[in-house]
């Protein structure tokens, strides 16, 4: 057996490391660091009424730049990413500690905000991802059972609920006027 002094640490093993090394920094200066960012975050307002509101020092995630670290934390650090969320949007860590409003009743942990919120799909793009399929409405005391398709012919968009979509709200007498138009005969009974 040959001794070797770097053990399996070998000049053609040194050189490929190497050459590795070169080639995802080749890749990141070429691709604009996209190898490592899956895209650009939400530009956004982060208010109901579309007003800018400082939260973190920032009024959109796509001020935090490159920034990585105010979102994304390390797995060993012993901290989850939603830890970090709550500590800028403060309101949703109250309803959580309250059990109220939305993300209390949703009984949101520090470790579920990427349930319903992704970011880095683009500047425009909301960083909350709303699919009536997977929603708990019934959570919220609002089933949606018999809105779904195959129930009803057509299944009911989000929109057709809420109508303002910035603020997400709703209200139970929106349900009135909609039946009333639609079931005109069972509601007039």
């Amino acid at each position: 057996m040959k001794n070797r002094p770097l053990g399996c640490f070998t000049f053609s093993a040194l050189l490929f490391a190497f050459l590795a090394v070169v080639a995802v920094g080749a890749a990141m200066v070429l691709s604009g660091n996209s190898i490592f960012s899956p895209g650009d975050l939400s530009a956004l307002t982060l208010d109901d009424g579309g007003q800018r509101v400082e939260l973190g020092g920032v009024t959109s995630h796509s001020e935090l730049g490159t920034r990585c670290d105010s979102c994304h934390t390390a797995i060993w650090s012993g901290v989850f990413m939603g830890d970090r969320c709550l500590a800028c949007h403060t309101d949703v860590a109250q309803q959580t500690a309250t059990r109220t409003g939305l993300h209390g009743r949703l009984e949101v942990t520090a470790a579920t905000c990427m349930g319903c919120h992704t970011d880095h799909r683009g500047a425009t793009a909301s960083a909350t991802r709303a699919d009536v399929n997977v929603f708990p409405h019934d959570d919220m005391g609002f089933a949606l059972t018999a809105h779904l398709v195959p129930a009803v012919a057509q299944g009911i968009g989000c929109r057709e609920c809420h109508q303002d979509s910035a603020k997400g709200d709703y209200e139970r007498t929106d349900c009135l006027g909609c039946h009333q138009r639609l079931d005109q005969a069972k509601m007039a009974a």
